[in-house]
Order: C-alpha cells, then structure tokens, then sequence
C-alpha cells in the first residue's frame, strides 16, 4: 500500500475544503439524434433486441455511443468509429427488409443518423476545451477520462490544441497525492467514484457531459468542509451548440433523456466466458482436453483472462513506494489467484507461445529436458487412463491401498494435470507407480520429475530477475495511464510479457480448458474492433 505523507494529505484537504463543481451541458442535434434514435429502436425492440440477429449490432453501437460520450473525440476518428460499422448496418436495413420489415423504417432512421453524424470531423466535447485553451486554467489542470483505452488517441489528438497544458489522466491516476489547477471530466458525474468529487485534487470541477443525458448525482463529503459557500454551480450555457433549436426544444420537452447509467457498457460475465467455452468445445477441438476451474478476470483494453484460482500469478504493485531498494523488488512479485483484485498489474504471457517459464525450465534442463517431459507426460497419461475407466473415488481408494498418503479427488485432478508436475511426496508418487504397473521405473521417474521441480523454480527466479530489471528501468507512469505494457524478455525466447490492469472479476468460477489458463484474449463483447492484437 503507498501511503500519503502528511504533507501531500494536507494539500488534498485544502483543494477538498475550498472546491467546486461547475456543470457545463453541450450538445451536438445530429449527436443527439442518432443517441435518441437508438434507444428508442431498443426500445421498440424490447426482449427482441437480444435476439442473434439484433444483439451483435446493438453492443457496436452502444459502444460507439458510450466512447463518444466520454472522449473528446470526433465523431469519424479511427480510435473510436470504423466504417465496418456504418456497412454492417447497412446490411442490416437490407437483411430487415425481408426478415423484420417492421422495424425497416425504424433501422433506416437510425443508419441515417450515423452516416450523417460520422461525416463531421468536430466534437463539442473538444470545442469546450479548445474554449478554455487560452485562459490561465490551462496551466497544471487535468482532463479526467473514464476509459483508459481512449487516453493514448485523446492526448495526440488534442495535443496540438491545448499544446501539452493538460494532464490526461484515468481514474487510477486522479488517486494519487498530486493536487491540479482544475480539472475537466468528461461523462456525468454517476460514471465516475463518489470520491472524484467528494475527495478532489483540485479546487475547481468542470463537468463537462451531453445536455440529454440524465444524470441523478448529488454531491457527498468527505471532508466536513468540503462545498461550502458557493458549492456546486451549474451551468446551462450550450458551449457548442448556441441557443435550442427546434429538436432540441421537441427532444427535451418530450423527456426524451437518456439516463447515464443506462449508457455503460455492461459487463455479461457468461457471455464473455461462453465465446472461448464455443471456440473450444463446440468444434470439439476442446472435447478430451484437460479443464480447471478458473475465475474470469477483465483486462484494461478489452481483453480478459482465465485463472486457475489454486495457482499463482505474476503481477506488478505500484502501490510498493520507491526509492527503497527492497520495496521496489516487492513491486514485481507472486501472489494467489485469489489475492488479485481491481487495480492490480497482471503479468500474462502475450508472445513467444506457451507459459513463460517452461521455456526457460526446458534450457535449465538442457539435454535432459525432452525426457523428462515425455516421461511426465507418460505416467500423467496412463493415471488419466485409469481415472476415466474406473472413476476418481476408486482409483483415490486403490492409490490409499498402495500406500498413498494424500490421494483424494482433488489432490488427484492436480496430479494428473499438466501444471502440476509430481506430488510433494515420494510414498504418493510410489503408489502412482504401482497403480499403473510401472513400480520398476519409479526411482528413475521420480528423479526426473525433482530434476523439473527444480528447474522450475529456477525458472520463476530467473525471469522475476529478469522482468525485476525491466521494471525498475521502466517509466511506469505508461503503465499507470493507459493500463498496459509490454516487457520484451530478448534474453530467453524473443517473447514478451505484458502487464494489464484488471478491471473486474467474475462473481462466479467457469469450467475452461486448462491450456487456455493465463493467455489473454479478446473479450466477446468487444465487438467494436479495437487492437487486441497480443492476442493473434
């Protein structure tokens, strides 16, 4: 845990004591139109929108609604819109004719208001700040963006507009002791933490978010002087829309709002863990493999990961302080699956094949290592075998007549998979043996299965040195912004780590396959596009 010194905690209660929140509400009509459109069609839809047909189309267009809301991007950049998108509901409007022609008119309305919108290169989230780009507010103020995914395409693209005066920061960062000029966030106040406003680093909010979207927020706390006077301002001036036109005047006076939560993109733990359950069962390529239970864990990027919840991980706390040499080796370290929370670095496997350390293990093994693994292989195999004829109960109480002294269920699932590579004890490993007739070979076996053991373990220690000497050498704030990096290992087989910040776990475990354990990959419900390309 980083702890705050006393002097930094006194700078964040002044900035908490003496601020305010001032509400700027923008608006773009042809923004508006497709973002009221398109509820309304779900709306029209109803259960009917999370039909195969419908479903996929929606999430692109949810998402492509919910990053322009919360970035200053316009409305046609890469980052954020791809024509893919604006053809696949074209297609669509083609395919209702025939298959939903009720809801024809309705889709052609709403594939009208994307092309129209993405042919304007503005944004009047970007045209609020190109507004203050020559006040002194500039200088030492932050724009605070919800998803991290979008700082890297934000900050080159307003670079030339607010030459390098503002800190894009994520919701990680604003954390920190570091107290701002001001600071702009972008969204309504209920997608963001009750501490951003009720804790701030600044004395100055400006909330910046679309006049049609709901947001039911008031202001809480922490500290006992916090929004006195003064307090919260609003402000209805249309930064970048001028004066209500005639769709406005008929959107809002109808109440056509559009709540702030209802815009988040939601997180369908079983949706996402189904998509790798169908590339790995259903074609049957996954029928015999070896499955674990495993809990899912989102990944910044939107990208996701299985993980053994009995094994342990490599991760990267940046929470460890620096400058203390034995702190900043702790900032690199293993922890159980079960430990990892919101927040933490990850440190996955996303180039070069396999798991990091068995690469690493086999040249420890040097001449001896395609042996021993086969012979590993080998004994795992035929105990599978048995399990699979006789039932795990039978083959735990025949283990237990032969002088096992730890078979049961679970001890024999970890010794028949490929992770684990030989029980702890010998009398254990002698009954194995002796269950599959292969008593003759034990000492030979077992000394090959230590000579694993070992290498292993020298293994973890060699590449923790290894990414220990990256990390240090590293500008970590990178890593803190966007939520991602990548450490090249050059020295072992040209493949690379990268670090993730994880950004949910799955309230529930999911039965997968055993190699797909600790490899990232693309969440289903990023069907957007965006760069997973780690993951290819």
């Amino acid at each position: 845990m980083k702890y705050v010194s006393f002097s930094e905690a006194c700078k964040i209660y002044n900035c908490g004591s003496n601020s305010m929140i001032v509400k700027h509400f923008v608006n773009h009509p042809e923004f508006g139109q497709f973002c009221l459109c398109l509820k309304r069609f779900e709306r029209l839809l109803g259960d009917a929108s999370g039909d195969g047909f419908w479903r996929p189309l929606l999430l692109k267009l949810r998402r492509y609604r919910f990053d322009m809301c919360a970035s200053p991007l316009p409305f046609n950049h890469p980052a954020v819109f791809s024509p893919l998108l604006l053809a696949e509901l074209n297609k669509a409007v083609k395919q209702c004719r025939e298959v939903y022609p009720g809801y024809t008119m309705h889709l052609e309305e709403l594939s009208q208001c994307l092309k129209t919108l993405v042919e304007s290169s503005n944004n009047p989230l970007l045209d609020f700040l190109t507004g203050l780009s020559g006040s002194n507010w500039m200088n030492g103020s932050a724009l605070l963006l919800k998803e991290s995914r979008l700082i890297p395409a934000t900050e080159k693209f307003i670079r030339p507009v607010i030459d390098n005066l503002v800190d894009c920061i994520n919701i990680q960062q604003y954390r920190g002791p570091k107290c701002y000029q001001a600071v702009t966030v972008i969204g309504p106040a209920r997608w963001y933490p009750d501490f951003i406003f009720s804790a701030p680093r600044t004395a100055e909010i400006h909330l910046v978010s679309y006049k049609w979207i709901m947001d039911k927020w008031e202001p809480r706390p922490v500290f006992s002087a916090s929004f006195n006077g003064p307090g919260e301002k609003s402000s209805t001036k249309l930064t970048a829309g001028g004066s209500p036109n005639v769709f406005e005047t008929r959107a809002l006076a109808a109440g056509n709002y559009i709540d702030s939560e209802e815009m988040l993109p939601v997180i369908n733990w079983d949706e996402i863990s189904s998509g790798i359950s169908k590339r790995h069962f259903q074609d049957g390529t996954g029928a015999a493999c070896e499955t674990v239970e495993a809990k899912l864990f989102l990944l910044e990027g939107l990208a996701a990961v299985f993980l053994d919840e009995n094994a342990k991980v490599l991760v990267i706390d940046l929470d460890e302080d620096e400058g203390d040499d034995d702190k900043e080796e702790a900032r690199v370290k293993r922890i159980p699956a079960t430990a990892v929370q919101e927040g933490i670095y990850l440190l996955l496997r996303t180039s070069g094949g396999g798991e990091y350390i068995v690469p690493v293990a086999d040249q420890i093994l040097g001449v001896h290592s395609r042996k021993a693994r086969e012979y590993q292989k080998h004994w795992k195999m035929l105990l599978r075998e048995q399990v699979n004829s006789k039932g795990i109960q039978t083959v735990a109480n025949s283990l237990k007549l032969l002088g096992s002294v730890k078979a049961n269920e679970t001890n024999i699932r970890n010794w028949t998979g490929e992770r684990n590579i030989k029980p702890a004890d010998y009398n254990d490993f002698d009954a194995i043996m002796k269950l599959i007739k292969m008593e003759k070979d034990t000492p030979e076996y077992w000394k090959l299965a230590e000579a694993i053991d070992e290498a292993h373990r020298k293994a973890g220690f060699h590449i923790r040195k290894l990414l220990l000497k990256q990390v240090l050498s590293s500008d970590l704030s990178v890593l803190e912004k966007t939520g991602r990096m990548d450490f090249e290992l050059e020295e072992e087989d040209g493949g690379s780590l990268t670090a993730f910040r994880v950004t949910g776990i799955s309230p529930a475990s999911y039965t997968v396959p055993l190699a797909k354990v600790g490899h990232p990959f693309e969440r289903e419900d990023d069907v957007y596009g965006h760069d997973v390309s780690f993951m290819r």
